[in-house]
């Protein structure tokens, strides 16, 4: 029964990351590109001008996927607040919001 649930938090977790990654790549890849914006000048106001990108969506998709594998990994091994003992170091938190962070 314990290996069963290790195993699928595992693809679960897996598969998350997975998204994670597909979804920041796509992010990247679909950011808006120097030679793709518009630069006008009209009475001494600079303006700038762009079209829209899912860039920003996508990266958002991405940390939040980080996240959520991030909080299931911690309940599912008792991080904070199954655990019955000592309290844990706030370190992998802060980490976890580091990369939280640098995602997005």
């Amino acid at each position: 029964m314990m290996e069963k649930r290790k195993v699928v938090m595992c693809g679960v977790l897996s598969l998350l990351g997975l998204l994670s990654a597909v979804t920041a790549f796509a992010a990247e890849a679909t950011r808006i590109k120097k030679s793709q914006v518009k630069v006008t000048t009209l009475d001494g106001f600079t303006r700038c001008s762009y079209n829209r990108s899912p860039a920003y969506n996508l990266g958002f998709a991405s940390a939040i996927f980080l996240m959520m594998a991030q909080i299931i990994a911690s309940v599912g091994s008792g991080c904070f607040c199954c655990r019955k003992g000592p309290a844990p170091t706030r370190s992998k938190w802060i980490l976890a919001l580091v990369s939280f962070i640098v995602s997005w």
